[in-house]
């Protein structure tokens, strides 16, 4: 599970910069850079990092 989330972070985490400001030196705001599709799936991912990290939490604190 942690891989899982570790793949996720890789592919997210770098356009976390876009994601905020867009491309202001091009003139583009995020809702040029970015589909619904994009949208939905980060959002998708997201979530699935909040159900794995709930897990990761959970066993860790039972040990």
């Amino acid at each position: 599970m942690v891989e899982e989330l570790a793949d996720m972070v890789r592919e997210l985490a770098p356009e976390h910069g876009r994601t905020t400001y867009g491309e202001p030196a091009l003139g583009l705001t995020l809702w040029d850079l970015y589909s619904k599709e994009d949208a939905e799936r980060a959002l998708g991912l997201a979530r699935k990092a909040v159900v794995i990290m709930r897990e990761v939490l959970k066993d860790m604190l039972h040990l």
